[in-house]
Order: C-alpha cells, then sequence, then structure tokens
C-alpha cells in the first residue's frame, strides 16, 4: 500500500464517526450505518453493534462483511469525489 493511501485511511479513521457495515442475515444483504473507533495500531476497528440489531445475527464467527468509510458530504464538495475507502472484513 501507498504510504499516501495508508495516511488518507488513518485521516478517515480518525476524523469520522460513523461506518457503512454491509452483512448478510438469513442470506439476505443488510446495511447500515453504525459508529465506531480506530484500534490504536489502526489495524481493526470496534463498531458499536446492539446485541439486539440485526447487524449482530451477521456478526457471527466467521462472518464476513463489508465496510464503507467516507468523509462527510456537503454543499461545496462533488459527491463523486468525496474521500472514501471500501473493505471486505472478517
Amino acid at each position: 500500500m501507498l504510504k499516501s493511501t495508508a495516511r488518507l485511511i488513518r485521516t478517515l479513521l480518525d476524523g469520522e464517526r460513523v461506518l457503512s457495515l454491509a452483512v448478510l442475515v438469513d442470506g439476505a444483504p443488510f446495511a447500515g450505518l453504525l459508529p465506531f473507533v480506530p484500534l490504536p495500531d489502526y489495524r481493526s476497528v470496534l463498531i458499536h453493534a446492539s446485541k439486539l440489531s440485526k447487524h449482530s445475527a451477521g456478526l457471527g464467527a466467521g462472518a464476513r462483511a463489508a465496510v464503507l468509510l467516507h468523509e462527510q458530504d456537503g454543499p461545496d464538495k462533488d459527491p463523486l469525489q468525496i474521500k472514501r475507502a471500501s473493505f471486505e472484513c472478517d
């Protein structure tokens, strides 16, 4: 990974508070916004999802998920040019 890409990802991780999480629940896709914090080494994030939420049903052992992290949109920004990173996760 390029150093500039790693810096961008760290900036997003430090500057944003929610991410989009997509999981499979009973064979169907389910996506939503969840609060998160990056762990100090930036190797993973801690996502806050209630055990009562539909997300939790898709986050069991061995589950796969997709995450989208992006900067905030605004009236002065081109929505197609906002900084973003997507990840496939275990």
